[in-house]
């Protein structure tokens, strides 16, 4: 889908800036959004605009989020989150922005956990994975409980990977079933090789099969 034009008016032309897109979803109206962010050449946020998906135009809304966003972000039960880099008293800092509301607010991740891991949506809750230990395969994935504002649970998975530690061991949770099972993948770049992780949450139990990708020459990564 082409989105409309999106107008500039808080930076002139000459002025170097930096922009950030991010899509989320309200499911009480069923109304899929994009917002965009504008930032000036010291990093500081100028403008935010809204479109909602089939609107003939953007909006412009005078909320600003509090720092500067990274470019990844995820949507989790009408919320869309950015992981900063920020983090106060050992805990990272974590912006949202209410798609119903039009709200930015600042929370935090787990108490102590200073990694940067990373978020994730699981059965559409904010979800926060880090990988403790690489030679056991030792993660620890938090859930932010929808109805316990602000209150984390954390589940310690251990996903058996290889019998020789792989180097710069990258995992990902890519997503959720109805099911009650998380997506992951596990990849390294040396060597190169994956996988792909179905973990059921309630079970414990999970199985993994080789990711394959047509354009490597070996056929897997």
């Amino acid at each position: 889908m082409a989105l409309p034009w999106t107008p500039l008016s808080a930076v002139n032309r000459y002025e170097t800036v930096s922009r950030s897109y991010a899509m989320g979803f309200d499911p009480s109206t069923k109304k899929y959004v994009v917002i965009f962010i504008l930032k000036n050449k010291e990093n500081l946020n100028k403008e935010c605009r809204i479109h909602a998906l089939g609107a003939p135009s953007w909006r412009k809304i005078h909320e600003l989020p509090i720092w500067g966003l990274s470019q990844r972000n995820i949507c989790a039960n009408g919320t869309i989150y950015w992981m900063d880099e920020l983090a106060m008293n050992g805990r990272r800092g974590i912006q949202c922005f209410s798609v119903a509301g039009e709200k930015f607010e600042v929370l935090f991740g787990p108490e102590g956990v200073k990694s940067t891991g990373q978020l994730a949506q699981v059965r559409g809750c904010l979800a926060f994975l880090c990988l403790k230990d690489a030679s056991s395969g030792m993660c620890d994935l938090w859930r932010m409980d929808r109805n316990k504002n602000k209150v984390w649970t954390k589940t310690t998975i251990q996903i058996k990977l290889w019998d020789s530690p792989p180097v710069m061991l990258e995992i990902k949770i890519i997503g959720s079933t109805k099911r009650g099972e998380i997506l992951i993948t596990v990849g390294s770049k040396w060597p190169p090789r994956g996988k792909l992780i179905v973990y059921d949450l309630e079970t414990g139990k999970f199985r993994t099969t080789w990711i394959t990708c047509p354009s490597h020459p070996k056929g897997k990564v």
